[in-house]
């Protein structure tokens, strides 16, 4: 059982590694201004990214409460008066 997930995580690092060895190779051999933009960029895209994953959560956050309050809303309110 054991012997295809070690194969499996050998075929990731090995894709992950092939993919990778040129993307090193290229940023190394960049100027220090082109690694500098390259990380800037970089830290840019990964704060876009963090800030639509908060914003995705927080919708995510009044959706639940907008349902909630429409349920409490039925419950207490619509549904007492339907059995009477």
């Amino acid at each position: 059982m054991e012997n295809w997930k070690d194969k499996l995580n050998e075929i990731k690092e090995t894709e992950l590694a092939n993919w990778l060895t040129p993307a090193k190779t290229w940023f190394q051999e960049l100027p220090p201004q082109g690694k500098l933009a390259v990380g800037m960029g970089g830290v840019i895209v990964g704060l876009s990214l963090l800030n639509t994953f908060l914003r995705l959560v927080s919708s995510l956050f009044s959706i639940g409460f907008l349902v909630l309050g429409i349920y409490l809303f039925y419950r207490f309110f619509i549904a007492p008066k339907t059995r009477e």
